[in-house]
C-alpha cells in the first residue's frame, strides 16, 4: 500500500474512532472543561481540582523559631547528617511548600504582561514569514523549461547519452 493511501486510511480511522468515542462516553461535566476548550481558554472561573494558595499562618512561623532552635541544641553530627542527606524541619518544609503553590500559581497563570504578547506575537510573525519565503524560494524554479531542457541535454551528451529531445525542441 502506498504511503499517501496509508496516511489518508489512518486520517480517516482516526477521525471515525474519536467520532464514535466521543459520542459513547458521557459528556465531561462542565467544571472539567474550563481552560480546556478554545471557547473557556480566558475563563477565571474556578475549577474544583484546583488548590487554594494557603496563607501560612503565624502559629507556623512560632514553630519555625522553636524548631531552628532545637536544630541548633541538636549535635554537630546529626546537623551535619540532615545537611548531607537533605533533611530539613517541618516548618521548612512547609515554607518550601507555600513557595512551591506560589510558583505554580504564577506557572499555571494564562494571564500574559503586554509586552511578552507583543515580543511572542512578533516572533510568530516572522517564523511564519521566514517559513513562507523559503517555500517561494525553493518551491519557484529559477529556469525556463527551455534553459532546464539544453541543460540536461548537455549534460547527458558529456556523459555519452543521447538527448532525450530532438534537436528541434532544444
Amino acid at each position: 500500500m502506498h504511503y499517501m493511501y496509508f496516511a489518508m486510511l489512518l486520517f480517516w480511522l482516526t477521525g471515525v474512532v474519536a467520532a464514535v468515542v466521543s459520542l459513547a462516553t458521557p459528556p465531561p461535566e462542565d467544571w472539567r472543561t474550563v481552560r480546556t476548550t478554545f471557547f473557556t481558554r480566558f475563563s477565571e472561573q474556578q475549577r474544583e481540582d484546583e488548590l487554594e494558595p494557603q496563607p501560612p499562618a503565624d502559629e507556623d512561623k512560632h514553630t519555625m523559631q522553636l524548631e531552628e532552635e532545637e536544630m541548633a541544641a541538636a549535635p554537630a553530627w546529626r546537623r551535619a547528617y540532615d545537611w548531607v542527606c537533605g533533611h530539613e524541619s517541618a516548618a521548612e518544609e512547609r515554607v518550601h511548600a507555600a513557595e512551591l503553590q506560589r510558583h505554580l500559581a504564577e506557572v499555571s497563570s494564562i494571564q500574559q504582561p503586554r509586552r511578552e504578547r507583543l515580543l511572542l506575537n512578533t516572533l510568530l510573525v516572522l517564523v511564519l514569514a521566514t517559513g513562507v519565503g523559503l517555500l517561494a524560494f525553493f518551491t519557484v524554479s529559477p529556469f525556463s523549461a527551455d534553459q532546464y531542457r539544453r541543460a540536461q541535454a548537455a549534460k547527458l551528451q558529456s556523459m555519452g547519452y543521447p538527448s532525450p529531445w530532438p534537436e528541434d525542441e532544444l
